[in-house]
């Protein structure tokens, strides 16, 4: 074989947990008449409660979509590598009758939640592919499991949260720390997907199951086109921020046919309180040059789109059945290059070696390395040793309060804890009175 075909599927998971079955499901139809692929990839956003994932007990949330994955097919599946950043989880899975063999299995990831936490963030697996029969390979595959800043009017925020991806994403090449790369670099392909909940970019009261009609009052709607991409795509904050090199730079994304996938009331239809979008998306890097005379074959896509059959959340997952070629695509075209640098974004380029850390290294080695990658470096060491501490703590106090605030038991130990408080102030009360 000259390529390794990938399915990839994002889901909002609403912070409940799914059945094993309904999920199969909902795969198995997303698969049906295809053969199954080698590689499977799972972007999970909000697995799981606030409380409980930030306080480790996450992972019965995960479980069912693993059981889910590994029993999808007579031949099986093999959980390659599960990563994750607060509560956004990727899972990586290969079929284990495949000819493609992994290695160099690395993980990365960022949070930019509130306070830096895992409210919001990105995890990321790095594998390289060969075929153990052809020889052919290695090819780098990078996935990221994302999710952004939520909310309309907030394309900004989501920008910047790209950028934080691009720029904290850190891939330790051996145990030792002694080398690393960037998320951007030559001769790897990059594959991002999850709620990044780019929205409709139109006012909300615009919008109630279709487009409003002018000068009317009250405003009457007419129901949009079968797929809602020729009414409402072209205002679309997620293409804007591509065109306009604000985010996503070099990314592409397959041809989008399909309805809006937020947000979702529990009858499925579309709540009034959210205007319609596509939040939920995936995106590869197409921007390479090949350095050889051997032109590489693109990427090929051949389905791109949602599946309602998975409910229980407000969003409706999307997924993606990809082949990629078993040859190196090339390196980042300089234009990409110059415009990631215009965005204080590093490359791993092959020209120019990345070290683990600044620490350590002679400063005049330190004053030859690009001073983009210096300050990526230095910024990528903060954030990890902030992970490592600070932010978890963090987390756990978040985990805290909003188990107090938004569970039962959390509202009864508070109403307790007031009553008591009362009752002290009032005994003291009384008996300075008494005095």
């Amino acid at each position: 074989m000259d390529s390794v075909t990938l399915f990839c599927f994002t889901f909002n998971c609403a912070q409940v947990i799914h059945s094993p079955k309904t999920i199969q499901k909902g795969l198995k139809k997303a698969l049906n008449g295809t053969l199954y692929p080698d590689i499977v990839f799972l972007s999970l956003q909000e697995v799981g409660p606030i409380y409980d994932v930030f306080w480790g007990l996450g992972q019965s949330y995960v479980d069912p979509f693993i059981d889910a994955v590994v029993n999808l097919t007579t031949s099986n599946y093999s959980l390659v590598s599960q990563c994750s950043a607060g509560l956004t989880f990727g899972l990586l899975f290969q079929r284990k009758n495949s000819q493609v063999s992994i290695s160099d299995v690395q993980t990365s990831s960022v949070t930019f939640g509130y306070f830096e936490t895992g409210l919001k963030g990105a995890a990321s697996v790095r594998i390289k592919v060969s075929d153990e029969t052809t020889k052919l390979g290695p090819v780098e595959l990078t996935f990221v499991a994302a999710h952004l800043a939520a909310n309309e009017g907030y394309k900004h925020l989501r920008d910047h949260n790209f950028r934080d991806i691009a720029r904290k994403l850190a891939f330790f090449n051996d145990t030792k720390h002694k080398s690393r790369s960037f998320l951007y670099k030559d001769n790897a392909h990059v594959f991002i997907l999850g709620d990044l909940n780019y929205r409709t970019a139109l006012p909300r009261q615009t919008f109630v199951q279709g487009i409003a009609a002018p000068d009317t009052t009250p405003p009457k709607w007419s129901q949009p086109s079968s797929s809602y991409v020729d009414d409402w795509f072209q205002y679309d904050e997620l293409t804007k921020s591509r065109q306009q090199a604000d985010a996503f730079i070099g990314f592409t994304e397959p041809t989008l046919g399909f309805a809006p996938t937020y947000k979702f009331t529990d009858s499925r239809d579309y709540s009034r309180r959210r205007i319609p979008s596509w939040c939920d998306r995936i995106m590869y890097i197409d921007a390479f040059v090949s350095n050889s005379d051997q032109k590489v074959p693109p990427i090929l896509v051949s389905e791109y789109t949602s599946l309602p059959d998975v409910a229980g959340s407000d969003h409706i997952p999307v997924y993606a059945l990809i082949t990629v070629p078993l040859a190196q695509p090339g390196i980042l075209a300089p234009e990409i290059v110059q415009k990631l640098s215009s965005k204080d974004i590093a490359v791993s380029s092959e020209s120019i070696p990345i070290v683990a850390s600044l620490r350590g290294v002679d400063r005049a080695d330190r004053n030859g390395l690009p001073a983009v990658i210096a300050r990526q470096i230095k910024l990528q060491d903060r954030h990890i040793v902030a992970r490592n501490s600070r932010i978890k703590n963090t987390e756990k106090l978040i985990g805290v309060v909003v188990y107090l605030l938004q569970t039962t038991i959390g509202n009864e130990i508070l109403i307790g804890f007031g009553a008591g408080l009362i009752s002290v102030t009032i005994y003291w009360m009384f008996r300075s009175n008494e005095s």
